[in-house]
């Protein structure tokens, strides 16, 4: 392993699950075209309805939740204390709820689905307050990663430098992205090799760590084509000064969103000059792996 992938992979370790670490991270998510094509069928029956669409699937030990909906009325979160296929739900919860009543939404789900793992009640208390796209009917569905009918989750990781920098003594730059197939992302940023004075006559780089998640509002990921995602990284509050990343994948691939073949930006602020946010720096991603041996030590802070 090169040494700046190693340090790239060591910081990820230390900081990725801070970045997207949710009340769902360890909740099985997984849910393959076949099992959600023989699921919908035995919803139809339990729901007494003519079609069910299955919008998510969240499962831990012996339970299910399935986040559904039947086209005649609101969208569902079905509980099931075994098989959905072969019993029907315990219990279900329907409707739009706030961010805040997130815990009330997890006692609820406690008290009225007996037996459910706390984790599993916490998981879904959040995506239905936080993660979800809203609203969730007609022709505002929530949106999802799709290349022929099929959704699909994302997860890339990109090295770039500034454009211009070919041999990356500016800086080296490590992109994550990560996507369910309901488009809830977090980006983040892992910055290194940026070496400034920090004595007189030593320079050294700090490692900085930026990142991005959907359900905050500061990014929106939307797919501009069957094999193209544009994000959009607000660096300010308030949605306010904007980034944006395009991302191309190859088609005919297995998995469609795997094999990066484009990537641009635009807007992202330089953070060598903080606080002047009128300098920019626009990447360009590494076309081939490669060794860098970083051009400064590490700056490691102390207590004091």
């Amino acid at each position: 392993m090169t040494l700046m992938r190693f340090v790239a992979s060591l910081l990820c370790a230390l900081f990725a699950s801070k970045a997207f670490a949710t009340p769902c991270t360890h909740v099985d998510r997984s849910l393959s075209p076949e099992r959600k094509a023989a699921l919908a069928t035995a919803l139809v029956t339990q729901m007494n309805v003519a079609e069910v669409e299955i919008l998510g699937s969240f499962r831990l030990d012996r339970w299910t939740i399935l986040y559904v909906d039947p086209h005649q009325g609101d969208t569902a979160f079905l509980f099931y204390a075994s098989d959905p296929s072969r019993v029907r739900y315990t219990t279900l919860w329907a409707g739009a709820a706030r961010r805040t009543e997130a815990d009330e939404l997890r006692r609820w789900a406690l008290s009225n689905a007996r037996g459910v793992p706390a984790a599993l009640a916490e998981c879904f208390a959040w995506y239905a307050t936080t993660a979800r796209q809203q609203p969730v009917s007609g022709a505002n569905k929530p949106k999802t990663l799709q290349v022929d009918g099929l959704s699909y989750a994302l997860d890339v990781e990109i090295s770039a430098g500034a454009v211009g920098d070919e041999t990356l003594a500016s800086g080296v730059y490590v992109f994550h992205l990560k996507c369910s197939a309901e488009i809830s992302c977090g980006l983040e940023r892992i910055a290194l090799n940026e070496c400034a004075t920090a004595r007189p006559g030593e320079r050294a780089f700090s490692p900085r760590v930026d990142s991005w998640v959907t359900w905050t509002g500061q990014l929106a990921v939307r797919q501009t084509a069957p094999y193209e995602v544009e994000l959009t990284a607000y660096q300010a509050f308030g949605q306010k000064l904007p980034a944006r990343i395009m991302l191309s994948f190859a088609p005919g691939k297995s998995h469609p969103f795997e094999h990066v073949t484009g990537f641009r930006t635009e807007g992202f602020i330089d953070l060598r000059f903080w606080p002047d946010i009128s300098r920019h720096i626009d990447y360009a991603p590494i076309s081939n792996d490669r060794q860098k041996v970083l051009d400064c030590p590490m700056a490691v802070r102390g207590l004091r």
